[in-house]
């Protein structure tokens, strides 16, 4: 799965990022673990944090001088190890009055009409 097509990605209730003596400690109520941080993975937490997608958080790095394949490979494997971890939460909303209707039913009984869309 690329970056662009991850859902929307959020810390996960009881996680706390912060700086301690120049480095980066992220600490997990649940477990009961601290993580440390790379600065990479340490901007890209924070920037979640931030609500940035994956996608512009790749774009952000790359623009810091590294590759754009890079970028997504970093993004991508600290998501996947966060995910595994359950530091992060995966907002599943879905706006349907969005989505295009594929199909629809609408039965007329005894004056009542009731009209299904899927």
């Amino acid at each position: 799965m690329t970056v662009a097509h991850l859902p929307a990605l959020s810390p996960a209730e009881g996680t706390a990022f912060f700086l301690l003596g120049g480095r980066h400690p992220l600490f997990s109520e649940s477990s009961q673990r601290i993580y440390a941080l790379n600065n990479t993975a340490a901007y890209i937490w924070c920037r979640l944090e931030e609500d940035a997608a994956a996608k512009t958080i790749c774009h952000e790095l790359a623009k810091a001088g590294i590759s754009l394949d890079l970028a997504e490979q970093h993004v991508r494997n600290a998501l996947q190890s966060w995910l595994k971890l359950g530091l992060l939460k995966v907002d599943y909303s879905l706006d349907f009055g969005s989505l295009p209707v594929a199909c629809s039913l609408t039965v007329r009984i005894a004056g009542f009409v009731l009209t299904t869309r899927a």
